[in-house]
């Protein structure tokens, strides 16, 4: 699989939100786009739902994998699987959503 950072370097921070969540603070995370087979490459266990290698074509391109540590964290009372998060543009406003597909 591939991936837009090095295993050694740290990827980007931004504020990534819930989608239609009125918390005022986003969740600052680092960003790591991968390709279908990332997780299998580097075997990464998944705690639940799918890959992203499990997903084809458009459906694939709106989606997320969250880690366990956020996932909790944006999703305390509620299981993330279905659900919509967004990253937050520097004027304030949240990106298009994406829908939460698995926990690593």
């Amino acid at each position: 699989g591939l991936t837009s950072v090095l295993p050694a370097r740290p990827a980007p921070e931004r504020p990534l939100g819930r989608a239609g969540s009125q918390e005022r603070e986003p969740t600052m995370v680092r960003q790591v786009l991968v390709s279908p087979g990332y997780f299998t490459a580097l075997a990464v266990p998944l705690g639940s739902g799918e890959t992203l290698a499990a997903l084809d074509g458009e459906a694939g391109r709106d989606s997320i994998v969250l880690n366990e540590p956020l996932a909790r964290r944006l999703f305390r009372d509620s299981g993330p699987l279905g659900e919509r998060v967004g990253f937050v543009e520097p004027g304030g406003e949240q990106a298009p959503g994406l829908t939460v597909v698995g926990v690593a």
